[in-house]
């Protein structure tokens, strides 16, 4: 079986991403509509590894392979470049280490069935911890953070690596909006009294229809009864049989129907009288 290339992978995710959330992440970082979650030929995409286009000081999506699997989620990367020196990358990124330690702290939710690492360039190795917040020593010059999870490079589910994308989307926003999640207050409205109770509402009123009118009244408010879900039928003792439901569905709308079978009308106002069968 061929092994794909990253650039296959990565341009196979660019295609399906406009059906997912994550499709209007260059859109959310201020771009036009349209443009590649991944940048093929791009500075952020190499053999081994690849950022989302723009991800280099940003808390990024990334993809990667690790032996025979592709890993997938986000990370932190320290690591110089030739926009950005190490020292710079690590005074840009530490705010947000920061924020993404706060929101995980508050949906510990998301962690669930992830795997967590780190590339420590001081010890060259790699070492893997409880997934959650960011030790402070590892935000330093060149080293790496990733958080998430791993496909078989022989039958990459690509729908499986874009909903993950999707969940991680808010954290992202939270962390590059500088903590913001998303919500936007109202103002309140001006020269508001409050006033307790409630206004006075008419009692009655004076309604002058014909029969006809009267009855088709009447046969719209039947079907309206008709189209009402029936209440949730008793159970039987004992085990129930996968047909049972339908079958004491059935009997509880029979008896509804024979119930409902004559509705008389009295207008008091008008002196009418309707009836009506369903």
């Amino acid at each position: 079986m061929t092994t794909l290339s990253l650039d296959e992978i990565a341009d196979e995710l660019n295609r399906r991403a406009i059906n997912h959330p994550i499709g209007t992440l260059q859109e959310i970082r201020g771009h036009r509509p349209g443009v590649d979650l991944f940048r093929l030929n791009g500075k952020t995409m190499r053999d081994d590894w690849a950022c989302h286009w723009g991800g280099r000081k940003e808390l990024q999506f990334n993809i990667g392979f690790e032996g025979r699997y592709l890993r997938y989620g986000v990370g932190f990367s320290f690591g110089e470049s030739r926009e950005y020196k190490a020292s710079e990358l690590v005074k840009i990124l530490r705010p947000k280490v920061a924020r993404f330690n706060k929101f995980l702290t508050r949906n510990p939710k998301l962690l669930s069935g992830m795997d967590m690492w780190a590339y420590e360039s001081s010890r060259d190795d790699h070492s893997a911890f409880r997934p959650g917040r960011i030790p402070a020593h590892l935000v330093a010059e060149d080293n790496f953070i990733f958080l998430g999870k791993y496909e078989p490079l022989r039958r990459v589910n690509y729908e499986r690596v874009l909903d993950q994308f999707d969940e991680f989307l808010p954290l992202y926003q939270y962390v590059e909006e500088n903590g913001k999640d998303g919500l936007e207050s109202v103002a309140l409205e001006k020269n508001f009294a409050f006033r307790a109770g409630c206004r006075t509402k008419k009692k009655s009123a004076i309604v002058r229809k014909s029969r006809e009118q009267v009855e088709r009244d009447l046969r719209h408010n039947e079907f309206q009864k008709d189209a009402l879900p029936p209440p949730s039928p008793r159970i039987r003792k004992g085990k129930r049989r996968h047909g049972d439901f339908w079958e004491e569905r059935h009997e509880h709308r029979s008896c509804c129907a024979a119930e409902t079978r004559l509705l008389v009308l009295r207008n008091q106002d008008c002196g009418l009288s309707a009836r009506v069968h369903s």
